[in-house]
């Protein structure tokens, strides 16, 4: 008895190894960049440096070999006032995606919450989906 137990405990191991696999390898465009987008807002709402240096991580290759970080602070400079960030939705066609972007932040001139919506374009690039910027 103790041996069919054995045989049964390693069959499902195996078994959910390779359920877990297969959910990885049928996750839609769609699912994989509205990960990536939410982390990057995560990031963002990290105020420390390093959660900058993530958020620029999701960017093309293309644009980290021509701009710095801190020229990357100087475009998201209000994100200190940001206060949460939701993607909305997420529609993808070919190898270009669309988000929209729900972001709330603080205003100095108005004393609630100030919600806002983004968007921004990703695209693949072998195999691989990144945040596009001009």
């Amino acid at each position: 008895m103790n041996l069919i137990n054995k045989k049964n405990l390693v069959f499902m191991t195996l078994f959910l190894g390779a359920c877990a696999g297969s959910v990885k390898e049928s996750l839609t465009p769609e699912d994989v960049v509205r990960d990536k987008a939410q982390a990057r807002f995560e990031a963002f709402l990290d105020k420390k440096r390093e959660g900058l240096a993530k958020a620029l991580s999701f960017t093309t290759p293309s644009f980290r070999s021509v701009n710095t970080e801190k020229e990357y602070a100087a475009r998201y400079g209000g994100r200190g006032q940001w206060e949460s960030a939701d993607i909305e939705k997420v529609s993808c066609e070919e190898s270009v995606c669309e988000v929209s972007i729900k972001l709330v932040f603080k205003s100095h001139r108005i004393p609630m919450p100030v919600t806002t919506f983004l968007q921004e374009k990703w695209i693949e690039i072998d195999g691989e989906w990144w945040v596009y910027h001009k």
